[in-house]
């Protein structure tokens, strides 16, 4: 059950990712079709466009992180498997658990706040700024979850 979450959830999200890329493109293509051939471009494609982009962000950063296709810096190497790189993947994971978590709760806050105050983007369309947060936040929440899976396998793959 839980294993299916931790796969499926992010899997998901990265789909719904995917064919918002695609929606962004078509949008976009349209807009330069609309604006360049007869001169009327949409009022609403760049805000829209904007907004795809946090979703088309957070949303599958869950599952580049399952994946270990996230990007990576590391500073001092040390051979595949050794306790070194375990415990330097336990250090990332405990960061990343540290950064998600606040992050998480933070994006909560304010969408939230955002939400109860009926915030709106201050543009033609208007759009309710607690959807651009809300991707914060469930983007940042699904990468803590998978976070804590990753620290838990960490931590019981240091002490066999």
């Amino acid at each position: 059950m839980l294993q299916r979450l931790f796969t499926g959830l992010p899997r998901q999200l990265a789909n719904l990712a995917a064919i918002g890329t695609g929606l962004m493109l078509l949008v976009v293509f349209s807009n330069v079709v609309a604006r360049f051939v007869f001169n009327k471009p949409f009022y609403w494609a760049e805000e829209v466009t904007a907004i795809a982009i946090v979703f088309v962000t957070m949303l599958p950063a869950a599952l580049l992180w399952n994946e270990d296709r996230h990007i990576k810096l590391d500073i001092s190497i040390g051979r595949p498997g050794s306790r070194f790189e375990q415990f330097k993947h336990l250090v990332v994971c405990a960061a990343s658990v540290i950064f998600n978590g606040v992050l998480s709760w933070q994006a909560w806050k304010a969408t939230s706040m955002i939400y109860k105050r009926g915030m709106h983007e201050p543009s033609l369309l208007g759009s309710p700024l607690w959807i651009v947060y809300s991707a914060l936040f469930v983007g940042s929440a699904v990468l803590l979850l998978v976070g804590l899976r990753s620290l838990y396998l960490s931590t019981r793959d240091i002490w066999r």
